[in-house]
């Protein structure tokens, strides 16, 4: 039987910003929500735009309500634009509902840092409609309680706390450098030290 041929996706602009784990968590902090339409917007087009409501995924309640406008010079980059952006905070690990309602065929895009979480275009009645469950919102004392079982006495709080306790200011024993024509075409560079108790 002859396999089938892997067929690597289209390249998608500005990918290289995207996770890979489509599946990844969400750190608890605030994030943006960029909406914005398909296609430019015509001069002629008039009342264009989108409503927005954050909802509590567990009671219904709404927490946030936003509405945007949109014209022939809005920026369609949801990198650059900064009119039609609004806040998410995910801080309270609270699970939340995100609806979006445009007046035409739209596009939702979370981002934090720069960074695109997730994307989403609008489906029937240009509505979008996007849940983050609870399991996937880190919590502020999950990280506490985690650092505290892995770092007990805080003696890596900082990069160079983290090499001092590492032994990487105590020196090396073997430094090794060799080259590699063969393989990547670079060498290594290497440090190496055996502590008292045996470890390298």
């Amino acid at each position: 039987m002859k396999a089938s041929e892997f067929v690597l996706p289209e390249d998608v602009s500005d990918s290289y910003l995207a996770f890979l784990n489509t599946q990844q968590s969400f750190s608890s902090d605030v994030y943006q929500l960029v909406i914005l339409p398909v296609s430019i917007i015509s001069p002629q087009t008039m009342d264009a735009g989108y409503s927005l409501t954050i909802s509590d995924s567990v009671t219904g309640l709404k927490k946030k309500n936003y509405s945007g406008q949109w014209s022939n010079i809005s920026e369609l980059n949801w990198q650059s634009n900064s009119v039609n952006r609004h806040e998410l905070d995910l801080t309270s690990n609270q699970a939340v509902i995100i609806t979006v309602e445009c007046s035409q065929s739209c596009e939702l895009f979370l981002l934090k840092s720069g960074y695109l979480y997730h994307q989403q275009a609008s489906g029937d009645g240009f509505i979008i409609e996007y849940e983050i469950v609870s399991s996937l919102i880190n919590s502020v004392s999950y990280a506490q309680q985690y650092y505290q079982a892995i770092d007990p006495n805080n003696e890596r709080m900082t990069l160079a706390a983290w090499k001092r306790k590492n032994g990487f200011d105590q020196g090396y024993d073997v430094h090794v450098i060799f080259r590699d024509t063969k393989d990547l075409g670079y060498g290594r560079d290497l440090y190496a030290r055996r502590n008292e108790d045996g470890r390298l």
